[in-house]
């Protein structure tokens, strides 16, 4: 059976994200690159947490949105993570990759509605 843990590298480059993020906690990208790294890695609550720090902070961002109800469809928190698509889906960010996360977020909510997740 194949070890499913995060490398060394892995855990590396995420102890130094967290360090920058707390240092910049303005930061939006690092805040995001931080989240993602987590949500990677399997650490899903603290994926959880990271993408809610981030979307109270910047709450018109889809992508917080969306990665938020990633994680909560990850730690079975499937009703609150279905909120969170909806969110996600509301937002008025209009961009390419808004556009795209808007899409992966309406067959989130599809699945989650359906109950097949």
């Amino acid at each position: 059976m194949a070890d499913d843990a995060p490398s060394k590298d892995v855990l590396e480059n995420i102890a130094s994200l967290q360090e920058e993020a707390s240092r910049q906690p303005d930061d939006r990208d690092l805040q995001r690159k931080l989240a993602w790294a987590l949500y990677g890695a399997g650490r899903f609550e603290e994926a959880r947490d990271a993408f809610e720090k981030a979307r109270e902070r910047w709450p018109d961002d889809i992508e917080f949105h969306y990665g938020l109800g990633l994680s909560l469809k990850q730690l079975g928190q499937k009703e609150v993570a279905l909120t969170e698509f909806e969110k996600a889906l509301a937002t008025g960010e209009r961009s390419v990759q808004a556009s795209m996360l808007r899409r992966l977020a309406e067959e989130q909510r599809n699945i989650l509605m359906k109950g097949a997740a």
